[in-house]
């Protein structure tokens, strides 16, 4: 009978990796349980100028979606686009946990790398101890996608995710978020359809 053997630098690197795969699936149930609030919004005053009349709209507190000043025409369609929810998603982590900063490469991979799908809200939260980002995406047909990937996985293109249907758990597991996406857009076809 033939035993595994491991080196002693192989068995540190898998109980390095088995404890960052540990925290992101408990993260990842942690937050999709508690799905978190939105960010706080600021207001600015916005003057037309054909009009003289004052308007107040709303952005999020320090995202950088467009310089300085934002057309009220534009402001409409931005709220509701998924880089506006994004960026208020990720102001409000950093307001919560100011460490956050460190973790906006891994926010830029994950919404990058999924691309713009049909979400209605975004949430993140963040171990800061593991630097593990966690981006839950609340889809159309009560569907939530949590995507988790730690900070010092960023050369690869694997991230762990979670779908969830009224709280039942459909799928954990891991890929690339390449294939993730893919899978993505097939699931919103299959709704798009099915309408």
């Amino acid at each position: 009978m033939n035993k595994t053997t491991y080196t002693v630098q192989t068995l540190i690197s898998r109980e390095s990796f088995m404890r960052k795969l540990r925290t992101g699936v408990m993260i990842t149930f942690l937050f999709t349980a508690t799905v978190c609030g939105a960010a706080p919004i600021e207001h600015y005053h916005v003057q037309r100028e054909s009009k003289q009349t004052e308007q107040v709209v709303t952005v999020p507190a320090k995202s950088t979606i467009s310089g300085d000043v934002v057309p009220v025409s534009i402001m409409a369609e931005t709220q509701n686009s998924l880089m506006f929810k994004t960026m208020q998603a990720y102001d409000s982590l950093v307001e919560r946990q100011p460490q956050a900063t460190a973790l906006e490469p891994v926010m830029h991979f994950v919404t990058d790398g999924v691309g713009n799908i049909n979400a209605e809200r975004v949430s993140m939260d963040c171990d800061t101890e593991s630097m593990v980002l966690n981006v839950a995406y609340r889809m159309p047909g009560d569907i939530l996608m949590s995507i988790s990937k730690p900070l010092d996985t960023l050369d690869d293109r694997l991230v762990m995710f979670n779908v969830y249907h009224r709280r039942d758990l459909l799928v954990s597991d891991r890929a690339s978020i390449e294939m993730l996406a893919n899978y993505i857009r097939a699931i919103e076809s299959r709704i798009s359809e099915q309408a």
